[in-house]
């Protein structure tokens, strides 16, 4: 829903500086995308920071001498952009770069706004965590730029082959069309968040911290699109830009099947079981299933070290994106400490003869409408050490 008003606010600023219904159909290419519903649809803040990121950058790009609302508006919105992401800090200082070296005055649009969020962002740490950096930060940062680097590139070329070249064209074309200096904040700005994209390694979710650079290109576009579709031959240019964005309908990614049914989710599950008995399971070690806590509630340690500062400076074996900190063992130990019982999440890869008696709870993660099943049968025992790596999702108790 804040996506959808984020989306009906970005299209009327396009309106106001295009003076063209034409100029929507850089908006419209990204409303059906698939690669936006995927993340508008998932429960993470993807969409909402990117179409927020991506509202202020074209606001304070393409805007005249800002008014004094447009001044309250766009500190809101960099307030809002701030608290929203632990590194949302850092998409303002690169828009406010690029407006700085095109020159315009717009930069207070965002710079309160941005200051006044990080003072608050660093204040609510200090006080919550005892830490300034946040713990995803550190286990994102943990390898060098070395490890990092190749990753992001890939990913980040497999986020333009899934659609992203589509708005990224049509965004250049648009930034042809206007003044130098607001051509120069446009580069800058999504250069920089592109290059932000790689030097984090990329992410698991691959187009994730893309979005704002998919929205304000489709924003963008609208000055294009208001000249090219003079011409009728311009449709055909539109036509081939849809066709584009469901490449990955065509290419068969699994993200994307939308027409297979829709089963229950096996984590939320079992984390709504575990909720009705929560002190059963003491401190729960986990990874990376932030439903199961958000269901389950009480105390978690999470293995990948993104709410404990020990775990997340220890190294994994290889650089993974977003989760490349974190130790089991250790983990372990410091769920031994902080309760008289705890139980660890994992799946089918490791379950033995010798711990089948310790599983408390399981599910099907293929099969979820199943439901929650307690304890194991030795039938059960066998199906689940035989199948193919994470069916199962296995809590079990730790000693």
């Amino acid at each position: 829903m804040i996506t959808a008003a984020f989306i009906a606010a970005i299209s009327l600023f396009v309106i106001k500086n295009t003076k063209s219904l034409t100029g929507l159909v850089g908006i419209f290419i990204l409303c059906v995308s698939p690669i936006v519903w995927l993340h508008t649809t998932s429960g993470l803040e993807s969409s909402v920071f990117g179409v927020g990121i991506g509202i202020l950058a074209y606001l304070t790009i393409s805007a005249d001498q800002a008014k004094k609302s447009d001044l309250w508006l766009g500190n809101i919105l960099s307030l809002f952009v701030v608290l929203l992401r632990s590194d949302g800090f850092g998409y303002i200082i690169v828009l406010l770069i690029s407006l700085l070296l095109s020159r315009s005055k717009n930069w207070r649009m965002i710079a309160t706004g941005g200051a006044v969020g990080f003072i608050v962002l660093l204040i609510w740490r200090e006080l919550n965590f005892g830490q300034l950096v946040p713990n995803t930060e550190i286990a994102k940062l943990n390898f060098g730029l070395a490890a990092r680097i190749i990753p992001g590139i890939v990913l980040f070329t497999q986020s333009m082959l899934n659609g992203g070249i589509v708005f990224l064209i049509a965004g250049l074309f648009g930034i042809l069309s206007m003044s130098k200096p607001r051509r120069l904040a446009s580069l800058v700005t999504i250069g920089g968040w592109s290059a932000y994209y790689i030097y984090i390694g990329g992410d698991l979710f691959i187009e994730r911290h893309l979005i704002g650079v998919m929205v304000l290109c489709a924003a963008l576009s609208g000055y294009f699109f208001t000249h090219i579709l003079q011409n009728k031959r311009g449709w055909i240019l539109v036509a081939f830009l849809l066709t584009g964005i469901f490449v990955p309908f065509y290419i068969r990614d699994p993200r994307f099947l939308y027409l297979q049914p829709r089963p229950q989710d096996s984590w939320i599950l079992i984390g709504k079981e575990m909720a009705l008995q929560r002190d059963e399971y003491g401190t729960v070690v986990i990874f990376p299933a932030g439903k199961i806590p958000f269901f389950a509630g009480g105390n978690f340690v999470d293995e990948l070290g993104l709410n404990d500062p020990e775990l997340a400076l220890v190294q994994r074996p290889r650089f993974v994106p977003g989760h490349s900190a974190g130790n089991h063992e250790l983990a372990l130990e410091i769920a031994k400490q902080s309760s008289s019982s705890y139980s660890y999440f994992d799946f089918n890869l490791d379950l033995t003869l010798s711990n089948a008696q310790d599983v408390l709870l399981w599910a099907n993660n293929l099969s979820p409408d199943g439901g929650v099943h307690h304890g194991l049968t030795p039938a059960q025992r066998e199906l689940i050490m035989n199948a193919e790596p994470f069916t199962y999702t296995l809590i079990f108790r730790g000693k």
